[in-house]
């Protein structure tokens, strides 16, 4: 029962300087969200927490134009969820093919790959493929056009695997401007539109 109490009110500590240091960020006062941020990144209990933390610390960085720290945090939070970031040349190139490949298979077998998983992702998988979208604009102003293109294909893929939702939606909407840089500008059209079917499903 002790134990239950502790972690309840590190919980509720956690909720009160997190949402104080959102507040405070969407308002432009980055310096004081950057203290309540450090305060519930030293109160968050748990893989999940501590990578909400550290998205949140990440977008902080990101809003002050510190692309490359943003870029960095992005990285470290999708590693407390057990994500695999490549971090040299060589593994960047291998799981860039791996994922084209399965986009591949997700563009020409949608019957087979696409939504297979019969339900939408778990709060975990939500946000990596959220944090997969945001490495892609940090990977976009500081690194390589192949990492970019990786955490791009890494979150469609990601997302497709389940049933619709917002995050594939807005996976559907990025994967336009990505794919018209090839350029492949039907494709992209067609992303554009499947992004504003499910837009209209989920009346936003």
């Amino acid at each position: 029962a002790v134990r239950s109490a502790a972690t309840a009110d590190l919980q509720t500590r956690f909720n009160i300087s997190s949402g104080l240091g959102t507040t405070l960020m969407l308002r432009g006062k980055y310096a004081d969200a950057a203290v309540y941020l450090a305060q519930a990144a030293a109160f968050a209990d748990g893989t999940y927490a501590k990578a909400q933390i550290q998205t949140q610390q990440a977008e902080l960085n990101f809003k002050r134009g510190d692309m490359d720290q943003a870029t960095v945090a992005f990285e470290h939070a999708l590693g407390s969820l057990g994500c695999f970031v490549p971090q040299n040349a060589l593994a960047v190139f291998s799981a860039l093919c791996f994922e084209a490949c399965v986009q591949i298979l997700h563009t020409f077998l949608p019957r087979w790959f696409v939504h297979r998983i019969k339900r939408e992702p778990d709060a975990s998988t939500t946000l990596a493929i959220g944090l997969y979208s945001k490495l892609t604009h940090g990977y976009w102003f500081c690194r390589t056009k192949g990492q970019c293109l990786w955490a791009h294909l890494r979150g469609l893929n990601l997302a497709e695997r389940y049933a619709p939702t917002p995050e594939l939606a807005h996976a559907y909407s990025e994967h336009a401007p990505v794919v018209s840089l090839i350029p492949l500008f039907r494709r992209a059209v067609t992303y554009a539109e499947k992004s504003l079917a499910l837009r209209k499903h989920f009346q936003d």
